[in-house]
């Protein structure tokens, strides 16, 4: 008579107690919106991909942020100034190594997501000053601990919606008025990439929000420890079966 067994390798131990860890809950790692109240009307920069026509025009507004381990991107919000950007055709979230990288291309050199509109919320009305909130679903991995710098932006067409405007903030949650204008084809005349403060005053921190997970990695003892409570477990089946012979 033919006996079964359940045959549990090391690397399906292993698996199995991984894939039964409880989920990591999802953190806001960076908040320079708040409650909407911080976000200020006026001397708002544009933050906008333009059509082919006016493609020196394209900009965001890069702002840093801090990732202690290595963490997913799940969400990224930002507040502009009108509802025009209702109409984008895309949304971008670009994550860049430094400025310099974003003053080459609005593509971001660490991560970008490309997002649906359909799947993008947008509030209007946000807070008194009548502003809007656009959250946004991303699924970007950050491996590397470090400083990054983070540029949301509408793809919108100015004919004939006209111009967007991300809205600045004076809630700093990293490095206060340290952000950056990125036109890497210096259609506004102020360079690349030009110092926020310099050009639109004092606060200068643009009102963006990061929402992410951690993804911890099993360290090298652990992960020893389990393949080796896989092998016992494969050697003691194996003894079994010669008993069972």
């Amino acid at each position: 008579m033919l006996k079964k067994f359940s045959i549990i390798t090391a690397a399906s131990a292993a698996l199995a107690v991984m894939v039964s860890a409880p989920a990591h809950a999802t953190t806001i790692i960076f908040d320079q919106i708040g409650d909407g109240t911080p976000t200020l009307d006026g001397s708002n920069p544009a933050d906008q991909d333009f059509e082919p026509a006016f493609d020196s025009f394209d900009v965001t507004m890069i702002d840093d942020f801090e990732a202690n381990i290595p963490i997913t991107l799940v969400g990224a919000d930002a507040v502009f100034s009108a509802n025009n950007v209702s109409n984008a055709t895309q949304w971008n979230v670009g994550i860049f190594s430094s400025p310099t990288a974003a003053s080459t291309s609005l593509i971001g050199d660490v991560a970008h997501a490309f997002v649906n509109p359909g799947d993008v919320t947008i509030t209007t009305g946000f807070n008194t000053n009548g502003e809007v909130l656009v959250e946004i679903p991303i699924d970007l991995l950050l491996t590397d601990p470090g400083t990054y710098w983070l540029g949301i932006y509408p793809t919108l067409d100015f004919s004939p919606f006209g111009q967007s405007f991300v809205s600045l903030s004076s809630l700093a949650d990293d490095t206060p008025d340290n952000s950056f204008f990125a036109n890497p084809g210096n259609g506004f005349g102020l360079g690349t990439v030009a110092n926020c403060t310099n050009n639109f005053g004092s606060p200068c921190n643009v009102a963006y929000r990061l929402e992410a997970v951690s993804q911890a990695v099993p360290e090298p003892a652990s992960l020893l420890g389990l393949l080796g409570v896989g092998a016992i477990g494969a050697t003691s089946l194996k003894r079994k079966q010669k008993q069972d012979k």
